[in-house]
């Protein structure tokens, strides 16, 4: 039994007899599918908008709590480890799942235009309880409140499918038709990236089979003179950023540009002659999101802070409308926008150039501008970036947190690898999905070889951006043959295969083995620094298999046996 409850009215739904209460907020019920559109809205100041759903009789032992956005895809937690406060429970965006032995149930919203969306649950007395708040602050007038979705499935998988197949059409997402390859140079020269470097790798790139060759070059950060300024090359950029992209496109290759739009230095031109630009407290003190006082510097900057621009001061918004007209008239066609998080902020507790709109309004507006000015061919992706409102902007999104060339005990890379299954079902139907660069030099590196195909070929898997930093054409015929082998990958999506074995990870994939014939594989990966596991996998079909994975490394199962 399902009762929902908001601020007009009461329902009570059952979703098996199709069991309805008086309420004005139940506007239709499936076998499988409840539909309850709280008709709420919100003036400027105003408190959340919540509808609170008790969920009774429904016998979870986990939870899967959809992530806010890069570095935060999802994560299962057990109902054990659930608290009995709504103020203290875990949170979800966009969507909850309740999974147990008899199936799943999800809690759904579809629609993210206006508002951000936070989804709560916690145990009752009589049971869980999953409390959806809308982020109302900012607008003038009342608004209608999304509707929320209350669905069955058979399996975490079909879930999932189902919530992101339901927002890509609500949304408008673009859906990429198939995988990209693309060089960024951040992961290995990071900020020291040069024009002499820029055409030494493009040669060495031309070597390269053309079926292994990067399809985007992109520079990314340190090209600019101080952050804000970003039509001013710096002294590794001396003919600019016009003559790199056309030297990239002249080499066959796509311009791709790193772009930080919402972050400015205080050492900036932009900052210097635009201070009222920045983004404002309540109180009318300037927001400094990132400080650094003392030796180290962001990028080999000279900074000492980092500010945030206010994309609701018209002023600023055509700046940056200039700024991404300017690239796009240069020639890139692929644009990385990174630090995105920056610009994604309630309209409550913060002072707007023009007030108004929501936090999500003033967001997805910059994003229709930016849309429109790079034009709907080039591929736009987000990166450090909120989900929900990208969805039918962006055609790529970084789904995990940085990459590192080493996996020790606090690595970033152990959250990178569990993070990645729980985002999969997103890529191809919001975006294509990107797990950061893979890492496959066999020098300047700590991870080991085992290590390092481990968690390159794990990010290939799910992978619908195949990035790399890496000079592939100076890696030795190993590692080489890494990259060859998942360039083949193709174009289907990656399905998390869930094990029985505490500690391991599972996926299948389709991918291409010879560059024709079809071949599912299914890896399974072990995180642990320490310990070798084993798991028994009825896999493909009912055939039992045997699969052991040493510390932090990788075994593959194969349909052809290979």
């Amino acid at each position: 039994m399902i009762n929902a409850r908001g601020c007009i009215g009461s329902v009570r739904v059952c979703l098996d007899s199709k069991e309805l209460a008086d309420g004005t907020t139940v506007v239709a019920v499936t076998p499988r599918l409840a539909t309850i559109a709280p008709r709420l809205g919100g003036e400027r100041g105003g408190l959340d908008v919540t509808v609170e759903i008790d969920l009774s009789d429904v016998g979870a032992t986990e939870v899967y709590l959809h992530g806010y956005g890069t570095g935060s895809g999802g994560r299962c937690v057990e109902v054990s480890t659930l608290t009995e406060s709504a103020a203290t429970s875990g949170a979800g965006h966009q969507m909850v799942a309740l999974v147990g032995g008899e199936g799943v149930l999800t809690v759904e919203v579809h629609d993210h235009r206006d508002f951000a969306t936070t989804l709560k649950v916690w145990r009752g007395s009589a049971g869980l309880k999953v409390q959806v708040s809308f982020d109302v602050a900012g607008p003038n007038s009342v608004l209608a409140v999304p509707t929320v979705f209350v669905r069955t499935a058979a399996t975490l998988n079909e879930a999932l499918s189902e919530f992101a197949a339901d927002t890509a059409t609500e949304m408008k997402a673009r859906r990429p038709e198939r995988p990209m390859r693309v060089w960024c140079s951040w992961y290995y020269n990071y900020q020291n990236f040069c024009e002499t470097t820029l055409l030494e790798y493009l040669d060495g790139f031309l070597r390269l089979p053309a079926d292994q060759r990067p399809e985007v070059v992109q520079i990314d950060a340190g090209n600019c003179t101080s952050l804000g300024d970003w039509m001013s090359p710096n002294h590794l950029w001396v003919s600019g950023l016009e003559a790199a992209a056309a030297l990239i496109r002249r080499k066959g290759f796509r311009a791709g540009i790193w772009i930080g739009p919402f972050m400015v230095g205080n050492r900036s031109e932009v900052f210097r002659r635009h201070p009222d630009w920045m983004l404002h407290d309540s109180t009318g003190k300037r927001v400094v999101e990132m400080s650094m006082y003392g030796e180290q510097r962001l990028w080999g900057r000279i900074d000492e802070e980092i500010y945030i621009l206010d994309s609701s001061h018209p002023e600023a918004f055509e700046y940056m409308r200039g700024v991404f007209a300017a690239l796009r008239g240069m020639g890139f066609d692929y644009f990385k926008t990174d630090f995105m998080y920056w610009g994604y902020r309630s309209s409550r507790g913060v002072r707007r150039g023009v007030g108004g709109k929501t936090g999500t309004q003033y967001f997805r507006d910059f994003l229709a501008m930016v849309r429109r000015e790079i034009g709907s061919e080039s591929t736009w992706l987000a990166c450090i970036a909120p989900f929900a409102p990208f969805i039918g902007y962006a055609d790529a999104m970084r789904v995990g947190g940085d990459v590192v060339p080493d996996w020790g005990e606090k690595s970033p890379n152990s959250d990178l690898v569990r993070l990645l299954p729980n985002i999969a079902f997103a890529n191809g139907v919001w975006w294509l999905n990107d797990p950061d660069a893979v890492l496959l030099r066999d020098f300047h590196t700590s991870l080991s070889p085992a290590e390092a195909k481990a968690i390159s070929f794990w990010q290939g898997l799910h992978a619908g951006i195949l990035n790399t930093s890496d000079p592939i054409h100076e890696m030795g015929a190993e590692r080489r043959a890494w990259w060859e082998e998942m360039c083949r990958f193709g174009p289907r999506p990656a399905v998390p295969f869930r094990l029985n074995t505490p500690g391991l990870l599972g996926v299948q994939r389709r991918i291409s083995a010879d560059g024709v014939a079809p071949v599912d594989v299914l890896a399974i990966l072990n995180p642990s620094a320490t310990e070798t596991r084993t798991a028994t996998v009825q896999w493909p079909g009912d055939e039992l298999k045997v699969v052991t994975a040493g510390p932090n490394s990788l075994g593959i199962l194969r349909s052809d046996g290979l």
